[in-house]
């Protein structure tokens, strides 16, 4: 069987190459698994750090609807494993890079916002898609809220309208920017960390994750639960359906907004 993780090292970092561009790199209940066994192996090992790479047009396009929709509404597999998943990142001992190249949806905005740089190009585009589907991105929010801003953020996370790398960068999503995947220096960039010592470089993450007011931890184990009673909600049935026929769902209504009229 095809892994969907594609396991290696480069310049001295432990590489990850998300695999799956059949749909999309979508976090299906097998990706997240070997994700998730990938990054426990990587920061248990002998690496510098860890760099995440994507093949085909999508950095990833969020939970895997159609596994989803398939499961029973109680079921809390993609939960639980993409919480797993984004805690392993939040706590990983060495420096994480992540070069994206195409759209990110969803959760993969989770694994970005667990990175310690984010490259992308210039036709990269970012969206927090529950919201359209009926659920709410509880999860991402648990990584993102910890060091963004959420008075900033707010607009995208309740329309999950797309947005472009300039936005993502200016939000904080992404730390750099370039015009095409040519201008990825990924070997000068993952040179660049190994000038740290491994040591001192796992104290500044600790300080960094300590500094933050919220326990992650805690706060992605509630979010899991949370989630799951999301995804067995009637909204969440109604947007996969709506997804899966690719038609609006319910709740949206491309209706033109009645003009005001004065009166006397």
């Amino acid at each position: 069987m095809t892994e969907l993780i594609r396991t290696g090292t480069r310049s001295r970092f432990d590489s990850i190459v998300i695999d799956s561009p059949a749909n999309r790199n979508a976090l299906s209940l097998r990706l997240l698994t070997e994700a998730l066994n990938a990054v426990r192996d990587s920061a248990r090992g002998a690496g510098r750090g860890l760099v995440i790479e994507h093949a085909g047009p999508a950095f990833c396009s969020g939970v895997d609807l159609k596994e989803r929709r398939a499961l029973a509404r109680e079921d809390q597999s993609h939960s639980r494993l993409l919480a797993d998943l984004l805690r392993e990142l939040w706590r990983y001992p060495k420096p994480v890079v992540v070069f994206v190249d195409g759209a990110v949806r969803g959760g993969g905005l989770g694994v970005l916002s667990c990175a310690d740089l984010v490259v992308a190009t210039t036709a990269s585009t970012f969206a927090y898609s529950e919201a359209r589907v009926g659920v709410a991105p509880a999860l991402v929010m648990a990584v993102t809220l910890a060091t963004a801003s959420s008075r900033e953020l707010m607009p995208h996370l309740l329309t999950g309208a797309a947005f472009d790398a300039a936005t993502a960068e200016s939000l904080g999503l992404v730390g750099r920017v370039v015009d095409t995947a040519e201008r990825f220096d990924v070997d000068g960039v993952l040179g660049s960390f190994t000038h740290g010592a491994p040591a001192a470089q796992a104290v500044i993450k600790q300080l960094s994750r300590d500094w933050v007011t919220r326990d992650v931890s805690a706060v992605l184990h509630q979010m899991t639960v949370l989630s799951a009673e999301l995804f067995a909600g009637d909204e969440a049935r109604e947007g996969m359906t709506a997804f899966a026929e690719h038609r609006p769902p319910h709740w949206h209504d491309d209706r033109p907004m009645p003009s005001e009229t004065n009166t006397p």
